[in-house]
């Protein structure tokens, strides 16, 4: 067994289905969100929406470490959890204004800083001769939700709109 303790491994465990209903989230916004956005800032403009996305998560990528160092990582997981919550809100609220855009890339970004944080997190539970093996695990884990997204996510949208795959 990989695990060093009971405790260490039920922590894993957690984190292990965290990640994957995160990197679900993550893979499903990724498939809808281009269409999301073209309704609102029309096809020509998708790419800007993006570029403004990228310089997001690039920024909260740069500066995770020393985030997770002031506030703590279980405060910036909860914090960044929050912000996910309420974008994601605002997003399926106000779907048919610009707010629903600019709540959508500041969602896009703090979904970023809590995959981030996780492997953090992650990292932190693991012993370093057994990192590798635990991270393989969450990676794997992580790549069947992004498997399983493009067809939830299609019926989701087909049934139900944008504020179901968004909530």
């Amino acid at each position: 067994m990989i695990f060093s303790s009971e405790h260490e491994h039920r922590l894993r465990r957690i984190v292990y289905l965290a990640g994957f209903f995160l990197h679900a989230s993550v893979a499903v916004n990724a498939y809808i969100t281009s269409s999301f956005f073209e309704q609102f800032v029309g096809e020509s403009n998708v790419g800007l929406v993006y570029v403004l996305i990228s310089l997001f998560m690039l920024t909260l990528a740069l500066n995770a470490q020393q985030i997770v160092e002031f506030s703590g990582i279980r405060r910036t997981i909860i914090g960044a959890l929050i912000a996910s919550l309420l974008t994601g809100i605002i997003m399926t609220t106000w779907a048919g204004a610009w707010v629903g855009v600019i709540a959508a890339i500041l969602h896009s970004a703090v979904t970023y800083l809590l995959v981030i944080t996780l492997d953090l997190y992650l990292e932190h539970l693991s012993e370093n001769k057994i990192t590798g093996s635990i991270r393989g695990i969450y990676l794997t884990i992580a790549n069947l939700a992004y498997l399983v997204s493009p067809l939830l996510s299609s019926i989701a949208l087909e049934r139900y709109g944008f504020g179901a795959v968004f909530a």
